[in-house]
């Protein structure tokens, strides 16, 4: 989950906090903002783990994939605007909500080798 912009919120609440204090205050709360910014996305992850925890029963699945394909889904789901998680779990979902297309048709047998209608008959002698 993209939390950029709930980050950008919480610097410009704590830079409208800080401006009535004037321009050293305000760029004090800037600085402020963005050395505080990976301690609040560590927060912000853990509170919405803890929200999703408490939703139900979650199990923790490890995924292993070749790199090319990791890359594709992650492009994919940022272009979608959902985490990689979200668009795993809506593909799964649609993979097993569905049921299974029936099996190809078996082959047409192979034709008879030569060429057909064109038979030779009788006998040979030398």
């Amino acid at each position: 989950m993209d939390l950029t912009p709930y980050l950008e919120t919480l610097r410009a609440d704590l830079a409208a906090a800080a401006a009535p204090g004037g321009s050293e205050t305000t760029r004090a709360a800037e600085l402020l903002g963005h050395s505080l910014e990976s301690s609040a996305r560590l927060a912000l992850l853990e509170a919405l783990s803890d929200a999703a925890a408490e939703r139900g029963d979650l199990t923790r699945l490890t995924l292993r994939m070749p790199e090319a394909l990791k890359t594709h889904v992650e492009q994919i789901a940022a272009a979608e605007g959902i985490s990689v998680n979200a668009w795993l779990v809506r593909a799964v979902t649609a993979a097993v909500s569905f049921p299974p297309a029936p099996p190809f048709p078996p082959a047409p047998p192979a034709p008879p080798r030569g060429r057909p209608g064109k038979q030779i008959k009788g006998y040979f002698q030398a």
